[in-house]
């Protein structure tokens, strides 16, 4: 009912009674507030879990009218699943690694030197036919340092000199097989190898093959040292079954300290990005080594470990 009633009582044509009464509707019962979601997340409402997973009940203007024949039920708590973090679910993550080559080792003692009081976890490449060769690889190995194999292989480029034991396109198997014996020969340490220069030779998938065919006989792995973004090398090793990488960032084509630096946090963030990365940098570049001195005993508390380059194989 609503608006204003009237009633009468009358007796034998008299009023006796009259009553006044004016109905007011109730109120209807307030809707509740809407759910903000974006807040509710902040506010930790809906804990970590996804807003897809929040059932939405739509409500109805007019309220539920109640059944007195019902028996009063209280309602069931709410069960809110916990949530595991991820750490605890199970998955385990793999720590962040990163292997770092020095290249070109094998001339000026001073070189040598500096780099050698580096951290052990450097890999060192080391140039055949050097006169400080086969003390580096030996010192090296000493040390704990891995001691790869640099072995020249034919450039593009026609300023670029040549290195004795260079491997040209233009020889036969025979010739490429020699000597890249020869100078595997003559570091007994070596646990792989990787191309110095190469351009021209890293295109071509036959004369590589020979090559490769020397690494599998000795159980040795390839790195790509990826000179040029037309190398075949990669692909190469791999259908040949070794074990094999390729270079992310070259540390050092700048040779000033800033710039080396700046390599450096690239091969880092690279390594953050896909789980591990490869650098290569100089014997012959002071700044490299001091670059690397300040820098890798800061990686431990980045979370990145510092590896041999054969731990980053595939």
């Amino acid at each position: 009912l609503q608006g204003d009633v009237n009633l009468q009582l009358t007796v034998g044509g008299r009023t006796c009674v009259g009553l006044a009464c004016s109905v007011t509707p109730a109120a209807p019962p307030a809707r509740p507030e809407p759910v903000n979601l974006d807040t509710a997340m902040e506010g930790g409402i809906l804990g970590s879990e996804p807003e897809e997973s929040m059932e939405l009940v739509e409500t109805s203007d007019a309220p539920a009218m109640p059944d007195e024949n019902a028996a009063i039920i209280a309602p069931a708590p709410v069960s809110v699943p916990a949530v595991t973090p991820p750490e605890q679910q199970g998955s385990v993550s793999k720590k962040t690694r990163l292997a770092i080559i020095i290249d070109d080792g094998g001339y000026v003692r001073a070189d040598t030197d500096r780099v050698l009081k580096l951290d052990p976890r450097l890999t060192l490449a080391i140039l055949p036919n050097t006169p400080h060769g086969k003390a580096t690889a030996q010192e090296g190995s000493d040390l704990g340092f891995e001691i790869m194999l640099h072995m020249p292989m034919e450039t593009h480029s026609a300023t670029e000199q040549a290195v004795e034991g260079t491997v040209y396109t233009a020889m036969g198997k025979k010739e490429i097989q020699k000597l890249t014996n020869n100078a595997l020969d003559q570091y007994p340490a070596v646990v792989g190898i990787n191309n110095h220069t190469g351009s021209k030779f890293t295109e071509n998938a036959k004369k590589l093959g020979y090559v490769f065919e020397v690494l599998e006989q000795r159980d040795l792995f390839f790195i790509d040292s990826y000179t040029k973004n037309t190398s075949v090398a990669l692909e190469t090793a791999r259908k040949a079954g070794l074990p094999t990488a390729r270079r992310d960032v070259f540390l050092d084509n700048d040779e000033d300290e800033a710039s080396i630096l700046a390599q450096f946090d690239v091969l880092v963030k690279t390594a953050i990005e896909k789980g591990s990365a490869i650098g290569i940098g100089h014997f012959q570049k002071p700044n490299t080594a001091k670059v690397l001195a300040k820098e890798i005993p800061k990686l431990k508390n980045a979370g990145i470990e510092l590896v041999h380059v054969s731990e980053l194989l595939q």
